[in-house]
């Protein structure tokens, strides 16, 4: 019982950290924008790039 759960722990938690950076294809096909822009990241005090889609 251990081992079972246990595994499904770490799957769960390797799943969670697959890549879900968004692309321009990936809005066309929900009908949206993509939009980048700089924000600030106030934990390590570099910029970075953020991308999402918006409503048109």
């Amino acid at each position: 019982m251990k081992t079972i759960l246990l595994n499904l722990l770490i799957i769960a938690f390797f799943t969670a950290c697959t890549n879900t950076e968004i692309t321009r294809d990936d809005c066309k096909k929900e009908g949206k924008i993509f939009k980048s822009s700089k924000v600030l990241n106030f934990r390590t005090g570099d910029y970075e790039i953020k991308k999402e889609c918006v409503e048109r």
